[in-house]
């Protein structure tokens, strides 16, 4: 909606000052009167029309504004700031009558407009290093900067950062809500546990480890999850893989599954120990506890307690029912005496109850002779004392105890039954005869020659055999030879000392030769070397034929060259000469063997004397500055050193002594000023930020602590040159029966963190007061008897940011934010052609002490720009706004809102006094909310007051009020 209508505001009983007479001139006195009757100065208020006596004659061009150019040279002669000779500055008024205006005109002073930005992607919001000045804003513009990607629309101060699992920083203050300190990928605000790199949702969770590393929430000793933690790690659920099983569940029996973790077995229903019969135990009864397998039966009562399964009546078990009871059991305390049991003779027992003698087992009416009787063989009834004997049938049939099978009872047995006897029936021929040797007759039944005597296997030579000595039987023709122990065992008759037959004896038995198996090896033999043979009994190495001590290598030794005894392992090497002298078997010009060659030689070691130098070598950083590598260049000159011997350093471009942890280089040695050896600068911009930072209200970490900042009452300056100046004591001291009274006088920016600030502040250059936290913690309070903000200064520029302004209280202007200086209603400082940014602030609870508060408001300003976004200016008791040729904005942006309602008085009061001024009222509400629907004010006595003489007033087509009529004006109109 666009308001554009001319309107003379119609005054009541009380009218702010420079409203003029009625009839707009002057009383004489150069003094504009304001028709109260009371003199606004020495000279007339009589509210008469004045005279003007002036007889004189113009005789030419006159130049009535006196500013050096007549009427016809001057295209304004009434306003002496209009001429040919003038800058031309922002007004909408041609300065320099050159019939060029404002923009128009490339003559203008563009200091007098107003700042844009380039607004490529039309967010409201422009990039700083796009800046113009003009006095109407271009199209493509904004008259904000900030944006941190202008090629892009979700980039913008404005923007919404409300997604902590988004790393972009959306709103360009430098900072995210995103963290992923373990970089598991998930953001902190999504896992429970920004910790641990294995631990996020959706990751595999081992149980029993104490660790939710899927961030399920469940308890990680309760795999199941039915409640009840695993047995395994302190619970009391015996299986812990399946719900159904736990200490509240209820058991079935005989399921095999132990529901309800008792710890019984599933198979003992009567809870006697003893699983029932039916599942495999031994319960015959699992309905009865005092029947089971292991219970103590009572006998003869008819119940098979134990569930043995046997009679009642068989206590021993035997299969037969005591006699006692019916049965034939002659002893039923012992199970193995029964009718039909097997009879175990010679124990005393008669264990088939038949009631013969137990000692005559072969029932041939003799005792056994063991036992007291005359029977020898218990087992034949044919064998007994008296029988007759049969010989050679091995059997003793009438039990005279002699052998069978020695029939001409020697005492040896025929040797025909198993015996020794070689003649049973010779008593003077067995096995313990003693033989009489060379008489032809076997006395000892030996077996042997009777011409042996040493039983070798070879007769005497005596007797036709070939045994040298028929008296020891290690020594006969048949023997093996055993040599060099002086006895000729085989009878050949040779030198027992020369084995091999050399006509050399043993070296080992007085003789000289080295080997008895070998008939060539001998003293008297010729060498054949590196046979492994010494023929000739030399006793030297067969693998030395120069006789230096070592073995040729060819032959498994360490002697290169075996053929001169100066050349062998060991010997001193003299470098440079070409001869391995030593066998190293390494370059005779590579001295320090690092497998190059010396550089003085061919090779490309350019330092021969230390291994670690040469071509191959990799290039390390050192104190010494050594070229390893012999490239011509060391350390930091060379491009191939090892990083990882070299040193991590930091930049430190905002010079405060500590590097940026962000990024780094490497370096052998200290790369000097601008590097620390220690990157812990969270923010490498700002020299008021780095480790141990005395922290500051800046809304920055100063101190670098990631554990989170807290800047709950403080309050610093920060200036333009640089200066830092903590007030938090200063302001702090105000109370609201005291507040501070502070001046600021230098260029920079107030900052006040979450406190409520008992102050008033004269602003009277460029500034900023911003609070840090919101408007909603940051709270600055006039103690219902102080203007809270006087800005004071001409063609300045001002921000005012994230605070809430109350208690403010203005003898007539101004009560928050006073644009000039309220002197109860003289205005005497008006901060004219300044530029005032208003930005998230809450205004509410200010109050006037004006006598019809019609004309005041919680924000006054006079002829500047003012631009108000994302403020909220609510339940003051005076009007919201009461602005004199001000150029106005009001904006919300996606993050924020913006309105003016629930004021005792008007919402704004938007007036143009003079027709001819540098700035005209102008009031851009698109977004500016003024209550819900516009059905009704939301502010007292309306909404929006206009009064004018002959400029319009632009409302945006968003705007939400109620124009209202009243019997002396219209105060919304509309055309």
């Amino acid at each position: 909606m666009t308001l554009s209508r001319l309107l003379i505001l119609p005054l009541a009983s009380s009218l702010f000052l420079a409203c003029g007479d009625k009839d707009g001139g002057t009383d004489g006195d150069g003094t504009i009167d304001d028709d109260t009757g009371t003199p606004d100065d020495t000279t007339d208020d009589t509210d008469t029309k004045d005279t003007d006596t002036d007889t004189d004659t113009d005789t030419g061009p006159v130049d009535a504004d006196g500013d050096g150019y007549d009427e016809t040279e001057d295209c304004d002669d009434g306003d002496a700031a209009v001429n040919p000779g003038a800058t031309e500055i922002c007004d909408d008024i041609d300065n320099d009558c050159d019939d060029l205006i404002d923009d128009a005109d490339d003559s203008l002073d563009s200091s007098t407009g107003s700042t844009f930005y380039g607004d490529a992607d039309a967010d409201g919001f422009g990039a700083d290093d796009a800046m113009v000045e003009a006095c109407v804003q271009p199209e493509g513009t904004a008259t904000v900067g900030g944006d941190c990607d202008d090629g892009d629309a979700a980039y913008n101060p404005g923007a919404t950062e409300d997604d902590c699992a988004d790393p972009n920083d959306y709103n360009c203050d430098g900072s995210v809500g995103y963290d992923d300190a373990d970089g598991d990928g998930w953001a902190a605000c999504e896992e429970c546990d920004d910790s641990e790199a294995s631990t996020y949702p959706g990751a595999t969770d081992t149980w029993y480890d104490g660790v939710d590393s899927d961030c399920a929430g469940d308890d990680d000793y309760d795999a199941d999850v039915d409640g009840f933690q695993s047995d395994g790690y302190g619970g009391d659920d015996c299986d812990d893989t399946d719900a159904a099983i736990n200490p509240d569940a209820s058991d079935t029996w005989y399921d095999g599954v132990d529901s309800d973790c008792s710890g019984g077995s599933d198979y003992d229903a009567d809870g006697d120990g003893d699983d029932s019969d039916a599942y495999g135990g031994g319960d015959c009864d699992d309905a009865d506890a005092d029947i089971s397998s292991g219970a103590t039966e009572t006998w003869y009562d008819g119940v098979d307690s134990d569930c043995s399964g046997g009679s009642d009546y068989d206590a021993d078990g035997d299969g037969d029912d005591s006699e006692t009871y019916g049965g034939s059991d002659c002893d039923d305390t012992d199970a193995t005496i029964y009718d039909g049991a097997t009879d175990t003779w010679y124990d005393g027992v008669d264990s088939d109850c038949a009631g013969d003698s137990d000692y005559d087992a072969d029932g041939d009416g003799q005792d056994s002779d063991s036992y007291g009787g005359a029977d020898c063989d218990d087992t034949d009834a044919t064998i007994y004392d008296g029988a007759t004997d049969t010989w050679y049938d091995g059997v003793d049939s009438d039990c005279a105890g002699d052998s069978d099978y020695d029939a001409d009872g020697d005492g040896d047995d025929s040797d025909a039954y198993g015996g020794g006897d070689c003649d049973d029936t010779d008593s003077s021929i067995n096995t313990s005869a003693t033989d009489t040797w060379y008489d032809g007759v076997d006395s000892d039944c030996a077996g042997g020659s009777d011409y042996d005597a040493d039983g070798d296997g070879d007769d005497s030579d005596s007797y036709g055999g070939g045994d040298c000595d028929d008296a020891d039987s290690s020594i006969s023709s048949l023997a093996a030879e055993i040599w060099y122990d002086g006895v000729d065992q085989d009878c050949a008759g040779d030198d027992d000392y020369d084995a091999d037959g050399d006509g050399y004896q043993s070296a080992g038995h007085g003789g000289d030769d080295c080997d008895e198996s070998d008939a060539t090896v001998n003293p008297g033999a010729d060498e054949i070397w590196y046979d492994g043979v010494d023929q000739d009994c030399g006793e030297d190495s067969d693998y030395d034929a120069d006789g230096d001590g070592q073995d040729s290598d060819s032959y498994g030794g360490e002697d290169c060259d075996d053929t001169d005894a100066d050349i062998y392992d060991g010997a001193t090497d003299s470098w440079y000469d070409g001869v391995d002298s030593d066998c190293a078997g390494d370059s005779d010009y590579d001295a320090d063997g690092d497998g190059e060659d010396s550089d003085d030689y061919g090779g490309g070691d350019c330092n021969d004397t230390d291994s670690s130098i040469n071509t191959s070598a990799t290039e390390v950083c050192d104190d010494a500055d050594v070229d390893e590598n012999c490239n011509g260049v060391a350390d930091d000159a060379d491009d191939t050193v090892d990083p990882s011997t070299q040193t991590e350093w930091f930049p430190d471009a905002d010079g405060d002594g500590f590097g940026d942890e962000a990024s780094s280089e490497w370096y052998c040695e200290d790369p000097g000023d601008g590097y620390r050896a220690e990157g812990l600068d969270c923010d490498d911009a700002d020299d008021l930020v780095y480790p141990g930072a005395t922290e500051i209200c800046d809304g920055a970490q100063n101190d670098c602590d990631a554990t989170g900042w807290d800047e709950a009452g403080l309050a610093t300056w920060i200036g333009d040159d640089g200066t830092v100046t903590d007030l938090s004591d200063t302001l702090g001291a105000g109370t609201y029966d005291s507040p501070v009274s502070y001046e600021i006088t230098t260029a920079g920016d107030l900052n006040l963190c979450p406190n409520t600030w008992y102050a008033n502040f004269d602003v009277k250059t460029s500034a900023s007061i911003i609070g840090h936290g919101g408007a909603d913690v940051v709270t600055v309070s006039g103690s219902d008897n102080n203007v809270i903000i006087e800005l004071l200064a001409n063609t300045s520029t001002y921000t005012i940011e994230g605070i809430g302004l109350t208690e403010g209280y203005a003898c007539y202007y101004g009560s928050a934010i006073a644009i000039g200086d309220d002197s109860c209603g003289s205005f005497s400082a008006r901060a004219y052609d300044s530029d005032v940014l208003l930005q998230d602030l809450w205004i509410y609870g200010n109050s006037t002490g004006s006598a019809s508060g019609s004309l005041a408001g919680a924000v006054s300003g006079w002829q500047v720009g003012l631009d108000m976004i994302d403020n909220v200016i609510e339940d003051n008791s005076s009007s919201g706004l009461a602005l004199w040729e001000v150029e106005t904005t009001c904006t919300a942006t996606s993050s924020g809102s913006a309105g003016v309602w629930s004021n005792a008085v008007y919402g704004v009061l938007l007036y143009d006094i003079f027709s001819s001024t540098t700035r005209n009222s102008s009031f851009d509400s698109d977004g500016c909310s003024f209550g819900e629907d516009g059905t009704g004010w939301d502010n007292a006595s309306g909404d929006i007051r206009l009064g004018k003489k002959s400029e319009t007033y632009d409302f945006g087509d968003d705007a939400d009020f109620l124009c209202s009529d009243d019997a002396e004006s219209d105060s919304c109109i509309t055309d």
